[in-house]
């Protein structure tokens, strides 16, 4: 028998820890007080983030498995080792901080692009040539989606998401693409007052303004807001046409792209040819810095051309985070350019053949409008002359007025 001391307090000895062996496919038992977890949201540091309103969590044997093949939210998939154990406080598995880029740089920036150019193109003629023939088929698929509605290949799927809806089944969305667009066209605007007297102004509270730079802000927002007349567009045609309007139009923009992209792939597989001379005067040590240099020449131009006619310039600003990581600012910047050129000059000349067509029409309306007294003929007119004539007739025979 133990004798305690006056001010010992004698417990019971703590339960030894029971150990569980866990069998694939089996639910994971999940202790809500040893991870310190909320009831509502259980976490276990094998199976994160698991909440226990899923139903997936308690339904047996295969509910992980089944969680993974559903593609649930919230299950995380650790690719690197060790990262299992990364804890934040309360037992929340910790997600790691995305990697920031860093400060702007003009060579890190310019550099974006070539490597977009290469990954988009090839530097092999070969690999070109491939690529080019892969889009020939697609032309070919393509065209026709355009007389069947978009209803030949999935390509076109996207396009037939609204088929049979008009004005009276979305009432809603001539009104809101018509209103991002002045909403666009409002704050390019303010971006472009602020940018003139240096950045003064206060900023509006939109993630697209704060999220760029002075510089850019006008640019990002006169796309949108050439964008945002294009959805108005498609939207007003989707109304009255039941939403076959975008089936039509986006069927030739796919066959235009295709079409681009065979020219481009084409050009490139010639280009290419000339990079085997400078390989063998570079050496086998300084072929990739050859190719880095041969990239602004043989690639970057046809790139940029072709994303240009495609009007990617556009869907740059409408999307300037996915554009800035892949491309960069500049490249971003100067497809824009190249497509909103391509635009104003297809404008230019629409409006100049209406006004010829106009000028021609009220030429013939003033014609055929006929006045009272017609124009006498050619022969009546009558020709003024000097009362007196002479003609004199040179040695050579030429008749001299005098």
């Amino acid at each position: 028998m133990i004798q305690a001391a006056p001010n010992m307090v004698v417990g019971t000895p703590a339960p030894a820890p029971q150990t569980t062996l866990i069998m694939p496919g089996q639910a994971v038992p999940l202790a809500p007080a040893a991870y310190g977890a909320p009831m509502g949201n259980w976490t276990s540091p094998v199976y994160p983030a698991l909440n226990s309103s899923d139903s997936l969590v308690t339904s047996g044997p295969g509910s992980v498995e089944k969680l993974l093949v559903a593609g649930r939210p919230g299950l995380t998939l650790w690719s690197e080792p060790g990262s299992a154990n990364q804890m934040g406080p309360g037992g929340v598995q910790a997600t790691p901080p995305p990697e920031p880029e860093g400060p702007w740089t003009l060579g890190g920036d310019l550099e974006k692009y070539r490597a977009h150019a290469v990954k988009d193109g090839s530097r092999n003629s070969g690999e070109n040539l491939k690529k080019a023939l892969e889009r020939t088929g697609m032309t070919l698929g393509d065209g026709v989606n355009i007389f069947v509605l978009g209803y030949a290949s999935d390509r076109a799927k996207p396009f037939r998401q609204n088929d049979g809806k008009g004005l009276l089944d979305q009432p809603g969305k001539v009104p809101a693409a018509a209103g991002a667009t002045i909403g666009s066209l409002g704050v390019g605007l303010y971006s472009l007052a602020d940018l003139l007297t240096l950045n003064a102004l206060p900023d509006p509270n939109t993630p697209v303004y704060t999220d760029n730079n002075p510089l850019v802000r006008p640019v990002v927002f006169a796309g949108r807001t050439v964008h945002g007349v294009w959805k108005t567009t498609e939207e007003v045609g989707n109304a009255v046409t039941w939403g076959l309007f975008d089936n039509v139009t986006g069927c030739i923009g796919l066959v235009i792209e295709d079409i681009v992209e065979v020219v481009k792939h084409a050009g490139e597989a010639v280009t290419n040819v000339a990079r085997a001379p400078f390989h063998l005067a570079a050496g086998k040590k300084k072929i990739e810095g050859t190719d880095r240099a041969l990239d602004w020449i043989l690639l970057v131009p046809l790139e940029m051309a072709s994303n240009a006619v495609e009007m990617k310039g556009f869907a740059n600003m409408q999307d300037y985070k996915t554009a800035f990581r892949e491309k960069g600012v500049i490249g971003s910047v100067l497809e824009f350019g190249g497509s909103t050129y391509i635009v104003y000059r297809a404008v230019d000349e629409l409006v100049d053949r209406h006004r010829d067509r106009h000028h021609q029409d009220q030429n013939q309306d003033d014609g055929s409008g006929g006045g009272d007294t017609p124009e006498p003929p050619a022969d009546d007119i009558p020709v003024d002359s000097p009362d007196d004539v002479w003609f004199f007739w040179s040695s050579d025979g030429i008749p001299v007025q005098g």
